[in-house]
């Protein structure tokens, strides 16, 4: 795995994907006893949340001046963002049909709040509250469809969250993939750095 970007800016933006993808990792790894002791939605969560923290580092968003900064200094942070997201992916061969890019869980996550608010403003104001099973096993009469603040299905692995769904079993080999990857790629750091790798 090669990159052209200068060393110091290339491994200023691998390390701090290096501690999202730590953070995710101990937050799956941490959560995987919920799902052994019953409790697949703290699990579930864990993963969306973990799968989020890495999506924003390799597919920034949009970004916003913050405050006190000038023209030319959000400029250049926004390249630096853009320029960083496709660097990281090419990489560690991540692709952007990756189910790490799930941008649709992400943002009922971040903006849960939001989205909560318009359904309970919504004339149909029924939310089913973590359900576990095929998604068609609850009837409502009257609607369409029910809509699911947390639902998990066993078989599929499908996990929705207001409306929008991931599966819970490729995003989980996403993050497993990425961290031994980012694990190869800091090695390859180490040796270009010291010569040998650390341990």
């Amino acid at each position: 795995m090669t990159t052209t970007l200068p060393s110091s800016t290339y491994e200023n933006w691998f390390s701090k994907l290096l501690l999202a993808i730590m953070a995710a990792q101990a937050t799956r790894l941490a959560a995987a006893g919920a799902a052994v002791a019953g409790d697949v939605f703290v699990n579930a969560r864990a993963v969306a949340n973990a799968a989020a923290m890495i999506s924003k580092v390799l597919w920034p968003g949009q970004m916003r001046r913050s405050s006190g900064e000038d023209e030319q200094q959000f400029d250049r942070r926004k390249q630096l963002a853009e320029n960083r997201g496709p660097a990281l992916r090419k990489v560690l061969g991540v692709s952007d049909d990756s189910p790490l890019k799930n941008r649709a869980v992400r943002d009922a996550i971040e903006h849960f709040d939001e989205r909560l608010d318009r359904r309970l403003s919504s004339p149909d104001r029924n939310i089913v509250l973590n359900s576990l099973g095929p998604p068609n096993m609850i009837h409502m009469e009257g609607v369409t469809e029910p809509f699911y603040l947390h639902h998990y299905d066993p078989q599929t692995t499908e996990y929705t969250i207001l409306g929008d769904s991931m599966s819970i079993a490729e995003v989980e080999k996403a993050l497993v993939d990425l961290f031994n990857a980012a694990m190869q790629e800091q090695a390859a750091i180490q040796q270009r750095r010291w010569g040998h790798p650390q341990v």
